[in-house]
């Protein structure tokens, strides 16, 4: 009966835990990754939302047989329309076969992502002096659930002028 106890309180704390993601040195809280399907080579990107510290982010991933990193800007096509760009990677990498990297989202983002599903992205991928544009659509998964899973990155409660 105690061991049945236990296992009732033990649950709830899996079941709201946070991820964590890695890059280079350090560790950041995440949230779980979504896939969204490739509109082209079958290469499907991988997103997630991150927090180190006081600085958010949108980790992009996707796996490549070559040694690409991401470069450029980031499209994040919104449901309703709007498109949030965001210049370049604050962080990349290659490893596994695996394309990573990070972008800085500022509050405007944040605040328009927690209320408007992703509808694609746009991304660059560059190897030595040649780059190719990608895109990836979000085809079942509602994404503005997504940054609710991390305390502290988003707030329902305040709106665009708050941030």
């Amino acid at each position: 009966m105690k061991k049945l106890l236990f296992l009732f309180l033990f649950i709830p704390l899996i079941s709201f835990s946070q991820d964590l993601f890695f890059m280079g040195g350090e560790s950041f809280i995440s949230t779980e990754s979504i896939v969204l399907k490739s509109e082209t080579y079958g290469e499907n990107l991988t997103i997630l939302f991150a927090r180190g510290g006081n600085t958010k982010y949108i980790v992009v991933q996707r796996e490549s047989t070559l040694n690409y990193k991401f470069s450029g800007k980031l499209n994040i096509y919104l449901s309703n329309g709007w498109v949030i760009t965001l210049l370049e990677p604050s962080a990349t990498d290659y490893v596994n076969k695996t394309s990573i990297g990070m972008f800085v989202l500022k509050w405007g983002d944040i605040y328009n992502l927690g209320n408007n599903n992703i509808h694609s992205i746009g991304y660059t991928l560059k190897r030595f002096d040649s780059t190719e544009k990608f895109s990836a659509k979000n085809i079942d998964f509602e994404s503005t659930q997504l940054l609710k899973q991390i305390k502290g990155f988003y707030s329902e409660t305040k709106s665009l002028d708050d941030y």
